[in-house]
């Protein structure tokens, strides 16, 4: 992943196997953290759809601009985060 500006703070496998990574622009004051998870073998579409929904519905935040796509043979969710206790945040999340 090239990240021109970003510098990592973090990258580490969590308890449940997820690999997690931090990286920070200093000058934007934008925030990267990419988080890759693996799915069953041999998971079909329909699944990776369902499995990507339910990040919405059980978000402990409210999400806004839920929108879904295909690219190739991904679905690609992407959301909004507008605030986080009680401050604007503007939080964008993709997730494939």
């Amino acid at each position: 992943m090239e990240l021109p500006g970003f510098k990592v703070k973090t990258v580490e496998t969590k308890p449940n196997g997820r690999r997690y990574m931090l990286a920070g622009n200093e000058t934007t004051g934008m925030t990267v953290s990419p988080t890759l998870e693996g799915i069953k073998p041999g998971a079909h579409a329909a699944e990776c759809r369902e499995s990507l929904q339910q990040k919405t519905k059980n978000s402990p935040v409210k999400v806004t601009d839920v929108r879904f796509a295909r690219s190739g043979d991904f679905y690609v969710m992407q959301y909004t985060v507008p605030e986080f206790a009680g401050q604007r945040i503007n939080q964008k999340n993709l997730f494939a």
